[in-house]
């Protein structure tokens, strides 16, 4: 992804891309890492870190109105806001703790099958038109990650959209889109199913007849399902151990 000018001194770019020189930028001007979520503010001919961002991925990339239900989570501080819940599925027991890293985010275990964090079902994302972005990875390629928007909390993502990188049998990475009965299926994004184990940017887009996914800023898979359920973000972790760390969370209507 090229560095990106976004008007009102705000620019957009890769944590890997060199920031653009100061002395050609007026005080305050903000540079916004997509991959990471980090902002940068340029004061006295220098980059700074801003510890508390203002502002979100999606706003900074012009990706939507921040009135439509628009829902922005860094998972950082002491603990997990009350409103994300953990649905289980065959009695296994999931949790989050907070990771004691730096830039860890959220770390979702689960014990056995399957356990997803959830917006408490609310349903507020409309299936012909939101969008929702993910800061996530696994820590081992064995483990098996899914994170985007679902209808349902069992786990199983129907109705709706993920993306998912499998177990080391599963090859590449999959993106979902499947209605509230679980039709629709999924298609392959290319992306071998250890880019994983890395940080990285999944952007998933739900339009009036087709949906898409991107993996930081480059499209990887769409389908054309016809959804019929309204959802929520959801991540899950799959399978016996499983980790799934979380950085960043937004969703919005469009």
């Amino acid at each position: 992804m090229a560095i990106a000018y976004k008007g009102g001194n705000r620019i957009t770019g890769l944590s890997t891309d060199t920031r653009p020189d100061v002395i050609n930028l007026v005080d305050g001007t903000i540079f916004t890492e997509t991959n990471t979520g980090k902002e940068y503010i340029k004061y006295y001919g220098q980059w700074s870190e801003r510890n508390q961002p203002n502002d979100s991925v999606g706003l900074a990339l012009n990706y939507a109105d921040e009135t439509n239900q628009h829902m922005v989570e860094w998972f950082s501080g002491k603990q997990l806001f009350s409103r994300w819940g953990i649905t289980n599925f065959n009695s296994v027991t999931g949790a989050t703790a907070m990771s004691d890293n730096i830039d860890g985010g959220l770390k979702l275990t689960t014990s056995g099958n399957r356990s997803t964090l959830q917006f408490n079902n609310i349903l507020q994302y409309d299936y012909a038109g939101s969008e929702v972005i993910w800061v996530a990875r696994k820590e081992i390629s064995g483990e098996d990650l899914a994170v985007g928007l679902a209808k349902n909390s069992d786990g199983f993502m129907n109705g709706g959209v993920h993306f998912n990188a499998p177990t080391t049998s599963g090859g590449n990475s999959k993106f979902y889109a499947l209605n509230n009965a679980g039709s629709g299926g999924n298609t392959d994004t290319g992306v071998a199913q250890t880019d994983a184990i890395n940080w990285r940017v999944y952007k998933m887009t739900c339009a009036t007849s087709s949906q898409s996914c991107s993996i930081d800023g480059v499209l990887r898979g769409s389908k054309t399902t016809t959804m019929d359920s309204a959802m929520q973000p959801a991540a899950t972790a799959y399978s016996s151990s499983t980790n799934t760390h979380l950085r960043y969370c937004e969703a919005y209507n469009v």
